[in-house]
């Protein structure tokens, strides 16, 4: 009876005990949630216990626990409870949103929400973490998502030296968002620069990190217009350039403009 009397009294004990940390958790989380609802006044939604899983860059030893998800207008934004560190993630950084079985060799078995974005140092990384409710969390990311804008002064410097250089352009747009080159594979930097179409070529400028690309008319096979592009969609139309590249091989290469469908008039009229 004694021993039996001892494992009740232990077992109510860690009851007890966990009861009072889950409450304390709560309150506390409960309690940041609130302040940080204040820090950023344009949230869309709070995940209040949101699993970390990990940022790729930062190796497999690195602390995984819980924490506060905001996803605002702009950004993703992560606080870890135990260490207070913070995660900033603009929404025009992100360059895919999906779900996994694991990240960094880490999994509960059930699905992850996963972000693969240009990280501050212009790296590609990924970050993960567990959500209840995983698919309000993904709508509400990819609703919000929008290409990024550069600042107006490098769009018009950027548009003035375009028409200083191809004073006889078809068109000129300082806010196209590329997408991606299918031979680069996933892991590139896409962004927002300007597009120059000329009699002879079709030329991209990448704002940041600055990179050029040039497709001759001639090489294009053909043009499209699609919802998603490798793997990747903004809710509106893309354009698609199916085109022959240096190295004679199929290629592909996509953007997001404002006026999908006057820029395909346009190419498909001169081609």
């Amino acid at each position: 009876m004694d021993a039996i009397l001892i494992v009740v009294i232990v077992v109510a004990v860690i009851l007890v005990t966990l009861v009072g940390v889950f409450w304390t958790l709560g309150r506390v989380t409960r309690k940041r949630a609130a302040l940080i609802a204040e820090r950023f006044p344009n949230t869309k939604l709070i995940v209040p216990m949101a699993n970390f899983f990990g940022q790729e860059s930062k190796g497999v030893t690195q602390l995984r626990g819980n924490g506060i998800m905001v996803i605002t207008s702009s950004e993703v934004y992560f606080q870890q409870l135990v260490t207070n560190r913070e995660w900033h993630i603009a929404l025009g950084s992100i360059q895919e949103v999906e779900t996994v079985k694991s990240h960094l060799g880490k999994t509960i078995g059930r699905p992850l929400l996963k972000i693969r974005y240009i990280n501050p140092e212009g790296r590609v990384d990924t970050v993960a973490w567990w959500v209840r409710n995983l698919d309000e969390v993904l709508q509400t990311i990819e609703s919000l998502r929008q290409p990024s804008t550069p600042p107006a002064s490098m769009s018009q410097q950027s548009e003035a030296a375009a028409r200083t250089r191809f004073p006889n352009a078809k068109t000129i747009i300082t806010d196209a968002n590329l997408f991606g080159q299918e031979s680069k594979g996933g892991g590139q930097i896409g962004g927002t620069g300007v597009l120059v179409v000329t009699d002879s070529e079709v030329l991209f400028e990448r704002y940041l990190p600055k990179a050029e690309f040039h497709i001759p008319l001639g090489s294009i096979q053909s043009i499209e217009t699609p919802d998603k592009y490798m793997g990747k969609s903004i809710g509106s139309p893309l354009i698609k350039l199916n085109f022959t590249n240096e190295q004679g091989q199929a290629d592909s290469i996509g953007w997001w403009v404002a006026d999908v469908e006057s820029l395909k008039t346009l190419l498909e009229s001169i081609r």
